[in-house]
This record gives structure tokens, sequence and C-alpha cells, in this order.
């Protein structure tokens, strides 16, 4: 995440979360998240941000109905995030 940690690994529904307002805020997952550490009030630190997707392509057929792997598709981009860090008081 730029930060020197390693990496996040989203796996299954926590890729993609709904918004849903039914469901009470300390009910929600925030899905796949990243918590940057402190770095001062009013700081701005560029992160270079690499995601990788990567799907498995199965496939089976009537004369071989077991699943076998064809090939992994991977897709990879970066870009450059901002990171603010912000700092409020709630009584």
């Amino acid at each position: 995440m730029g930060d020197g940690s390693p990496p996040i690994v989203c796996d299954g529904e926590d890729v993609a979360v709904v918004f849903d307002p039914d469901v009470p805020a300390d009910e929600k997952s925030p899905g796949c998240f990243h918590v940057y550490e402190a770095n001062g009030a009013g700081a701005v630190v560029p992160m270079t941000i690499t995601a990788t997707m990567t799907r498995d392509i199965w496939a089976s057929t009537s004369s071989r109905p077991t699943e076998r792997l064809i090939t992994p598709v991977i897709r990879r981009t970066m870009f450059v995030v901002d990171v603010r860090e912000l700092q409020a008081v709630i009584d």
C-alpha cells in the first residue's frame, strides 16, 4: 500500500460491499481496507498504490466433467493517492 506494509489480499464477499441503509453503522463491514498510520496533523503523503486482480478460468465439458484450470487472468494498475490525516474531537 505504499507504506511498507504487506500486500492486502481480498477474497470472496469482502471485495465489494453494497451500501444498505437498513443495516446499522456498527454492523456494517468495511470490506477490503487498509489503515495508514499517523503522519501528523495536516500532513499530505503521496502513496503509490498497485491494485492487482487475479481470476482463475476453469472449464469442464460433458465428456470431461472434472473441472480443470485453463489459465489465470491477471490485471494490474498503479495510481498515486494523496493520504491526508484529519483529526477531530467528538464529545
